[in-house]
C-alpha cells in the first residue's frame, strides 16, 4: 500500500492539512501548560503530584460522558460538532495566554480552564475519529487513522522545538495565543468538507443506544480485545503528559529547551512508527498491535537507565514508535470491525479507555513517582505494562475484514 494513498482523497487531504496546523498548536500548549503547573509548586513531589491531578481534571470529563458523547454523536452533524469544539478550545486557549499575561495563575484557575477543554474534547476526539469512515474508502481505512497518527506526532515534534525555542523568549502567554490562532484555518477547513452520510441508526432512547453498542463491543472479540489492552496501557505506559515533564524536569533537571527536545523526540519516533504503520498491508494490523505494545514498553522501561538528554531521547523516541504502532492498529482494527450506524458509540467506548482512562492513570503515575521517584515510577510502569500485554495479547479473529 502507498503511504499517503488516503492523502489523495481531496476532502481527507483538506481535513489532515487543517488538523495538523492546529495539532501543532494544541502540543504547544500542551507543553506550557504542563510547564506553569510544575513552576507553580518549588516541592518537586508536590508538583508531580499536583501534575497528575491537573490531568486527571482535564481528562475526567472523557471517563464520565464518552458513552453520552458517541450516542449523542451517532443522532447529529459530526462536522457542526466539531466547529463547535474547535470554537470552545480556541477560546481556553485565549484564558490561558490572558492568566499568564496578568500574572494571574494559580493552579485552580488553569484547573478550571483544563476541565472546560476536556468537555469539549469528549466531543472532539470522537467526532474526529469517527468522521474519519466517511471522507474514505474502507480499503484506505487503516491508511488514513496512521497518516492521522503521522500529522498528530509530526505536530508534537514541530510544537515541542518550537516550546523549546519560544518560551524562553517570549513566555508562556505567546505560546498559548499561537495555540489560540491555529484554530482559525480549522474552522474553516471543517466548514467547507463534504462526506458521505453515515447509515442512519433509527430512532432508540439515549440509553438504549448506549447499551447496543457496549453490547456490540463486549461480543466482538475484533474489538473487544484492542480495546481492553488499550485501557489497561493506559493507565499505566500510555501516560506522557505526566512521565515527559516530570522526568525532564526531576530525573534530567532539564529547562524548557531540554523538555521540549525530550517532546519532540517521542514525536520523532511516534511519526515513524505512523509511517511504518501506513506502509503495513491491512491484514498485519493485528500482529503490530501486540509487537507496538512490547516496544512501547522497552521503551519506557529504558528511561531508568539513561543519565543523559541524549539516551533519554532514544528511549522516549522508541517508546513513541511503539505506542503509535500500537494505538494506530487498534484504531482501525476497531473502525474496520464496527458497521457506520454504530462506530461513534463504539469510538466513544474506544476514547473512554484511551482519554477517559487518563485521569486514574495519571493519579496513579503522578503518585508512583511521588513515593518511589520518577526513574524508579517509569521502570515500575513498564513492568506492569509487559504483563498487560501477556495478559491480554490480541489475537487474529476467524474472520477479520481486510
Amino acid at each position: 500500500m502507498k503511504t499517503f494513498a488516503a492523502l489523495e482523497i481531496p476532502e481527507y487531504r483538506r481535513f489532515w492539512i487543517s488538523q495538523w496546523f492546529s495539532l501543532i498548536g494544541s502540543w504547544l500548549q500542551s507543553s506550557a501548560q504542563s510547564w506553569l503547573v510544575l513552576g507553580l509548586f518549588t516541592d518537586r513531589s508536590q508538583a508531580t503530584v499536583q501534575l497528575g491531578i491537573l490531568n486527571a481534571i482535564q481528562w475526567l470529563p472523557s471517563l464520565v460522558l464518552s458513552l453520552f458523547a458517541g450516542a449523542v454523536l451517532d443522532r447529529f452533524s459530526r462536522k457542526h460538532v466539531l466547529i463547535v469544539t474547535q470554537i470552545v478550545l480556541m477560546l481556553m486557549a485565549v484564558c490561558m495566554g490572558f492568566v499568564v499575561y496578568l500574572k494571574i495563575a494559580s493552579f485552580q484557575i488553569v484547573a478550571v480552564i483544563a476541565f472546560v477543554s476536556g468537555l469539549a474534547n469528549v466531543f472532539d476526539i470522537i467526532a474526529r475519529q469517527s468522521l474519519i469512515p466517511q471522507l474514505v474508502p474502507k480499503h484506505l481505512m487503516s491508511n488514513a487513522v496512521a497518516l492521522g497518527s503521522l500529522s498528530f506526532n509530526t505536530a508534537r515534534v514541530l510544537g515541542g522545538t518550537i516550546f523549546g525555542l519560544l518560551a524562553p523568549l517570549f513566555g508562556l502567554q505567546t505560546i498559548f495565543w499561537l495555540n489560540a490562532a491555529s484554530f482559525v484555518g480549522v474552522i474553516i477547513a471543517i466548514s467547507s468538507l463534504k462526506y458521505r452520510a453515515a447509515e442512519d441508526s433509527g430512532q432508540h432512547r439515549m440509553l438504549e443506544d448506549i447499551r447496543i453498542g457496549l453490547g456490540y463491543v463486549w461480543s466482538n472479540r475484533a474489538v473487544r480485545d484492542p480495546i481492553v489492552l488499550l485501557g489497561l496501557l493506559s493507565l499505566t505506559v500510555i501516560n506522557f503528559p505526566v512521565i515527559t515533564p516530570a522526568y525532564a524536569k526531576f530525573a534530567l533537571n532539564l529547562k524548557e529547551t531540554g523538555f521540549g527536545l525530550l517532546g519532540s523526540a517521542f514525536g520523532v519516533g511516534a511519526a515513524i512508527g505512523a509511517v511504518f504503520t501506513a506502509s503495513r498491508p491491512p491484514e498485519a494490523r493485528v500482529r503490530l498491535m501486540t509487537l507496538g505494545a512490547i516496544v512501547l514498553c522497552l521503551g519506557m522501561g529504558s528511561l531508568y537507565f539513561t543519565p543523559t538528554l541524549a539516551l533519554a531521547a532514544l528511549g522516549i523516541g522508541l517508546a513513541g514508535m511503539g505506542m503509535i504502532s500500537f494505538t494506530v492498529s487498534a484504531n482501525s482494527t476497531v473502525q474496520l470491525s464496527t458497521p457506520d450506524y454504530l462506530r461513534a458509540r463504539v469510538m466513544s467506548v474506544y476514547t473512554l479507555v484511551f482519554a477517559g482512562f487518563a485521569p486514574p492513570g495519571a493519579l496513579f503515575v503522578g503518585a508512583l513517582f511521588a513515593r518511589f521517584g520518577t526513574r524508579e515510577g517509569v521502570l515500575i510502569i513498564a513492568i506492569l505494562g509487559l504483563c498487560c500485554v501477556a495478559l491480554i495479547r490480541p489475537r487474529t479473529p476467524a474472520k477479520l475484514e481486510p
